[in-house]
């Protein structure tokens, strides 16, 4: 027998399997997702590997060599999640190590060890495995009795949790039972033992330190109490919360459409649905009472939201439905809490989890529902290795478990409609918002404001707006899709801009650090007061982003309890959760913020909504920038008068008459959903073909620009054979430079029907021109959101 394994590394010359001999010793006792020790490289250095298949054969002529022995005694993870990882290979061509990684419990896979325990007492292993033992105390104790540990955990005896070392060690509570039939053999000389024993009895899960404290007994005496059995002494974890739980959030009855939406689901519970409703029609109601259904079969629920801002309103509903057995996954955790959810999950003492996109490999082993809330977001595109579509991901888990997949937003994205179109999913929709009440929507054109000299970022009709809705003590959103105080810096004298030493982008000014900030590498530089071109004193910041606003919104109204929320503002890992309080608990007049706040957030009191600038996000050079700005604003529309009150909506723009703009403003998706897919399908980009965008990335641009070349030749050369394959480029990168590494892409379109065929040929390229340019990077991505 042989196993196929992993090597955990992060060198790309690594990113492949090898094989392994199975000694006889081990046979019966591996399997895949159990790791091992293994002789790696001319030095035969002993390195841990993942196992991820066990084969019967093999074809290879040369030596191969034996498995030194078990590192686990347990799979830590699934069949499932192993073949998920290698569908994330195969698809988008992400580096098997980054996709095993992502599977495996957080944090560094050296670090991850196991520790044994036993719930019954049988013998005298179970009863040594009372309190949780490495597998090395558990051989100094008995020796190496791999046999009996193995057959104990297949026979549920024995039990494995896992613990990581970080900086932050797992804290245990001590606590003390007495097995009061064994108690009646202690010597009547033994004082303190006596003593000890009367004040538990009748206890149950007494502290130890209060123990000791109480009876004034030391722990010699109590460690005899133990040793004798007649004391147990058991570890209890002290878990770290990352959320608190709120109050009780109360079923409330579902509407007819609702009602619809809710029982076509349950009728079909295998099966994948949009549920296309509009800002304020009740999906979150939907969610839990579907959630709810699951839990009644003992299934599991995984809920995913695009934003962490989103996650504390999430946990909240949640929370007030169903307590607190729900784990929660995202970014903002420490690495010693997302390891703690990890385990929660792992041994089942939680059905629920909400977390952004890495929450859908959470290792549940009986799902029942996948929620995606606003499947539209691009942040559920993971753009770093390993690349993956959460949807698709999603999908693959739906099949796996039969369960169902639940796709939710206002403003669905163009691949999924036409996925709906195509049968791939059920349609279910919600048309009215559950008060009855649409927001009512004007424009303001800003090309007038400024002919009546009015320069302020706030339109005269804008200002008016925030002033009545400051005297009803009504809550605004001002919406605007850029951090920092200015977009750039530059010379009225020369024409020079400041831009970033190490990339070829212009640098943000940040008023609260007096800094320029590039967006790219994260350099800084102090803002000039004389151009260092032409030495002209005529330089100055132009344009604007919230840190402007929030300044602007301050002058205007000084009496106003202003908040801004952005990823300046939003640095620390309960910022969120306190935003969202203070926000709902009406202490905040003026929200200001960026695409964090878009989407999904309801406040009761919020009747108001500016958009600064609607037209912001349409300069973009993407093919996606028309879908991404109508997302936005009806997304942020939808925030404006969620409850009775009636909601409106200023939307300020320099394009009025854009199709795109006028779109948002009527609230019309089918009309520009249908206007899109007509230009996306003649321009023959996604969904109605698959672009693959491969960057190859160097520190010369020679270096860039000529390989990029013999690449996209070698594409031209193996592809010679398939229809329906295009090759665009190689071109610069939109932004050529960034972090003194230049940047070219090359474009590679092609059908669904050869698309596997084509990623084949691709990685073979790739793998290829690795091992020839050691300096150079290929990075594919299938599908991406920007391709600049």
């Amino acid at each position: 027998m042989y196993a196929k394994v992993i090597i955990d590394s992060n060198s790309r010359f690594l990113d492949r399997s090898f094989t392994y001999h199975i000694p006889e010793k081990f046979n019966n006792k591996i399997d895949k997702g159990m790791r091992v020790i293994v002789p790696f490289g001319k030095g035969n250095k002993s390195t841990i590997a993942f196992i991820y298949e066990i084969i019967s054969n093999i074809d290879n002529d040369f030596e191969v060599k034996d498995i030194i022995d078990l590192y686990d005694y347990k799979k830590i993870v699934s069949d499932e999640l192993i073949d998920l990882a290698f569908f994330m290979n195969k698809r988008y061509i992400s580096p098997i190590q980054s996709a095993i990684r992502q599977i495996l419990p957080p944090g560094n896979i050296k670090e991850l060890k196991g520790y044994y325990y036993s719930t019954v007492v049988e013998d005298d292993l179970t009863y040594f495995l009372k309190e949780k033992k490495s597998i090395d105390q558990i051989k100094d104790k008995f020796g190496n009795i791999t046999d009996s540990i193995l057959e104990y955990i297949k026979l549920g005896k024995i039990k494995v949790a896992y613990e990581i070392k970080t900086a932050e060690s797992i804290k245990y509570k001590e606590v003390l039972n007495l097995n009061e039939e064994k108690s009646k053999t202690i010597r009547k000389n033994a004082k303190k033992q006596i003593d000890i024993v009367n004040f538990l009895k009748g206890k149950k899960d007494v502290d130890l330190s209060l123990t000791l404290s109480q009876t004034n007994s030391s722990r010699s005496s109590l460690n005899s109490l133990i040793d004798k059995r007649i004391v147990d002494l058991e570890k209890i974890e002290i878990k770290r919360k990352v959320f608190k739980r709120k109050n009780n959030y109360k079923k409330i009855s579902l509407n007819q459409e609702q009602k619809n939406a809710f029982e076509a689901v349950l009728s079909d519970k295998s099966n994948s649905y949009l549920l296309k409703g509009v800002t304020g029609s009740g999906k979150t109601e939907v969610f839990l009472q579907l959630v709810e259904e699951n839990l009644k079969e003992g299934k599991e629920a995984i809920i995913l939201v695009p934003e962490i801002s989103l996650t504390p309103q999430t946990i909240e509903r949640f929370t007030g439905r169903f307590g607190e057995k729900i784990a929660v996954i995202h970014s903002g955790l420490s690495l010693s809490e997302r390891f703690d959810q990890w385990r929660l999950i792992d041994q089942g003492e939680v059905k629920i989890v909400i977390g952004a996109r890495s929450a859908i490999f959470a290792p549940f082993k009986n799902l029942g529902i996948i929620i995606i809330d606003e499947e539209h977001d691009q942040s559920y595109f993971s753009s770093k290795d390993p690349k993956y579509h959460t949807k698709e991901v999603a999908e693959f888990r739906r099949l796996k478990n039969d369960c169902t997949l639940l796709l939710a937003s206002a403003t669905p994205s163009i691949s999924t409609m036409k996925e709906t179109i195509d049968g791939k999913y059920k349609l279910l929709e919600l048309k009215n918002r559950v008060n009855k009440t649409k927001p009512q929507i004007e424009l303001v054109d800003m090309r007038e404001e400024l002919k009546a000299s009015n320069y302020s970022m706030i339109s005269r009709r804008l200002y008016s707006e925030i002033s009545k809705n400051l005297s009803n003590k009504e809550q605004t959103i001002l919406f605007l899709n850029k951090i920092g105080h200015n977009s750039f810096t530059f010379c009225r004298q020369c024409g020079y801009v400041i831009k970033c030493d190490a990339c070829d982008v212009s640098m943000t000014y940040h008023k609260h650090i007096n800094k320029l900030v590039c967006h790219y590498c994260g350099r800084t530089k102090n803002q000039p007061t004389i151009c260092p071109n032409c030495g002209s004193k005529k330089i100055k910041e132009f344009g604007a982003g919230t840190e402007k606003l929030e300044e602007e919104i301050r002058r205007l109204f000084p009496k106003a309890k202003v908040l801004r929320m952005d990823s300046q503002t939003a640095n620390k890992k309960d910022s969120y959760e306190k935003m969202y309080a203070i926000m709902k608990n009406n202490q905040v007049d003026i929200l200001i913020g960026t695409q964090m706040i878009a989407k999904g957030l309801d406040f009761k009191n919020v009747t108001l909504v500016g958009i600064v600038s609607a037209d912001l996000s349409l300069n973009f050079d993407d093919y996606s920038a028309d879908e991404s700005t109508y997302q936005l604003l009806t997304q942020v529309s939808g925030r404006a008068g969620r409850d009775k009150k009636i909601g409106r909506v200023i939307m300020q723009t320099y394009r009025p008459d854009n199709f795109v703009i006028q779109a948002a403003y009527k609230g019309d998706y089918n009309a520009f959903i249908n206007k899109e897919m007509e230009v996306r399908k003649a321009f023959e980009y996604p969904p109605y073909t698959n672009l693959i965008s491969i960057k190859i990335i160097a520190k010369s641009r020679i270096d860039a620009m000529d390989i990029s070349k013999i690449f996209a030749n070698k594409l031209r050369d193996d592809f010679i054979n398939l229809e329906n394959v295009r090759i665009i480029g190689p071109n610069p990168c939109k932004i050529e430079r960034v972090n003194n590494k230049y940047r070219y892409n090359i474009l590679v379109k092609a059908e669904d029907e050869i698309l596997n065929e084509v990623i084949k040929i691709i990685e073979i390229d790739k793998n290829l021109f690795i091992k020839k340019y050691k300096d150079v990077s290929f990075i594919p991505a299938l599908n991406p959101n920007n391709i600049n």
